[in-house]
């Protein structure tokens, strides 16, 4: 099988996340993907407006509520600061003979060369980044590829144009109770109502 792996806070998951994880479903040829909601991300500092681990799963399992998607609490449960190696490794024990592709925004890949351990994670999957239009202009993210990455395993950068949304920008609008439908799936959004969340 190809299998994706999709990781982040998702505090909240918003159709933005959807929208991508829909196209690199259809651009990967993807089996199933693997949407892995963090404990604790080492990218991010711990915030008061971050929901509880719980809470992020289940609004997770709403959002992403198709067959091809397999919301994971395997970075929850191990209740510690959540690193993409520990967690390939543990599904390349779960799916030995599959294919596993890492989705990652192009943020992420311009400091991919200062993950933990990184060198050691593209020997686990093809790293598979996606550019946010001209925000990111392609040749800079193919010669930081081609300059650092390249020679320790498979990269590929994918063109995407996203839904102009942020998590931030999302929690503040909640907050304030400005018309978020255009961003939420309408489960995640009453989730979020029903259990106070971000206000």
């Amino acid at each position: 099988m190809r299998i994706g792996i999709y990781g982040g806070s998702f505090n909240p998951p918003h159709l933005g996340h959807r929208r991508l994880a829909d196209y690199m479903c259809e651009n990967l040829q993807l089996d199933k993907c693997i949407i892995m909601p963090a404990f604790v991300s080492p990218f991010k500092v711990q915030k008061n407006d971050m929901a509880a681990a719980d809470h992020r799963l289940q609004m997770c399992r709403l959002a992403f509520s198709a067959p091809q998607y397999e919301v994971s609490s395997l970075e929850i449960s191990a209740a510690e600061t959540s690193y993409t190696l520990h967690t390939l490794q543990k599904l390349k024990l779960q799916y030995p003979d599959d294919e596993l592709y890492l989705i990652i925004g192009s943020d992420m890949l311009l400091t991919f060369n200062k993950w933990y351990c990184w060198q050691e994670i593209l020997q686990l999957c093809t790293l598979c980044a996606v550019s946010r239009g001209n925000d990111d202009p392609m040749q800079e993210l193919e010669t930081f590829v081609r300059q650092h990455l390249s020679a320790f395993g498979a990269v590929r950068i994918f063109p995407f144009v996203p839904l102009q949304i942020s998590s931030t920008v999302l929690r503040a609008n909640i907050k304030n109770k400005a018309d978020t439908s255009a961003f939420l799936h309408p489960d995640v959004a009453n989730y979020i109502q029903k259990h106070d969340l971000y206000i």
